[in-house]
């Protein structure tokens, strides 16, 4: 009898253990790994901000080595960031790259829409963000397409 009493008490441990603890963990891991994502994103649009306030514009494909540099470093974090959490980077921010072996972006788009999602909350209002679409200006508009359902704000030709 006590053996029965000692495999059930096993049991509840092993449930508790996956359904209560478990989740907690890998919820950590995702919200350190979201913090890592928009501090990435920071990154690159704060480098292109600082080249359009050195340059007067943004940096066209055929600019210097410093528009490779660039493009260099959002094609780096669109692969890590993609690698890491494609659904959640597909709906805040999305850059398409400019051709089939998605070496070099050539747009970014960026989710006009009101969201729940914390990730994309921290993305929306990062004051990187925020000035960069400032700097940008007409540059950026409302486009018509759609990426999985949710309206774009079409970001600057690279």
């Amino acid at each position: 009898m006590t053996r029965i009493i000692e495999i059930f008490i096993l049991i509840g441990a092993v449930m508790l253990f996956v359904f209560v603890f478990l989740p907690r963990l890998t919820s950590e891991n995702n919200r350190a790994a979201m913090t890592k994502t928009v501090f990435e994103i920071q990154q690159v649009l704060n480098e292109i901000t600082m080249y359009h306030i050195r340059n007067g514009s943004f940096p066209k494909t055929k600019d210097t080595n410093q528009t490779d540099l660039i493009l260099k470093n959002i094609s780096t974090t669109y692969d890590q960031v993609s690698q890491r959490s494609s659904q959640r980077w597909d709906k805040c921010i999305y850059i398409k790259p400019l051709n089939s072996q998605n070496d070099k972006p050539a747009r970014i788009y960026i989710s006009k829409t009101d969201t729940k999602n914390k990730f994309c909350q921290n993305v929306q209002n990062s004051q990187m963000l925020q000035e960069w679409l400032k700097l940008s200006g007409d540059d950026n508009k409302t486009d018509d397409r759609y990426k999985n359902g949710v309206p774009l704000i079409d970001g600057k030709v690279f």
